[in-house]
C-alpha cells in the first residue's frame, strides 16, 4: 500500500480487494486512512441535458470502510476522530470541482 506523505498524509491509493466500481468510475478519488479505518470520497461527473444546453453536476460519496473480523465493512457513519480526515478531504475534492466547473 502506498502512503503519500506531507501535505496529503493520511492519504493512500490502496483499496480493500473487495471493493468493486458500480456504474461509471469516479472522476476524482482519494482513500485516507481514518482510525481502525478508510475514508473514501469520490466524486461522480454526470452531464444534463436540458433546454438550455448540456451542462455537468458532481456528486459525492462518502464511504468509511472497516475490518469486521475476516471481512470488510462499509458505512456511511463516520467517528469524531475521522472528522478532520474527512474535512481535508472534501475541501479537495470541492478544489477539484471548482477547477471542473472553471475550465467549463
Amino acid at each position: 500500500m502506498s502512503t503519500k506523505q506531507g501535505r496529503n498524509a493520511g492519504q493512500t491509493e490502496s483499496q480493500p480487494e473487495e471493493a468493486k466500481i458500480k456504474g461509471d468510475p469516479p472522476v476524482w478519488s482519494r482513500r485516507y486512512r481514518g482510525a481502525g479505518a478508510f475514508l473514501d470520497i469520490a466524486v461522480f461527473q454526470k452531464e444534463i441535458t436540458g433546454d438550455n444546453g448540456t451542462y455537468s453536476v458532481f456528486n459525492v460519496k462518502l464511504t468509511r470502510s472497516y475490518k469486521d473480523g475476516d471481512a470488510w465493512k462499509e458505512t456511511s457513519n463516520l467517528r469524531s476522530e475521522d472528522l478532520p480526515i474527512v474535512a481535508a478531504g472534501l475541501l479537495q475534492a470541492y478544489d477539484f470541482v471548482s477547477s471542473e466547473l472553471n475550465r467549463g
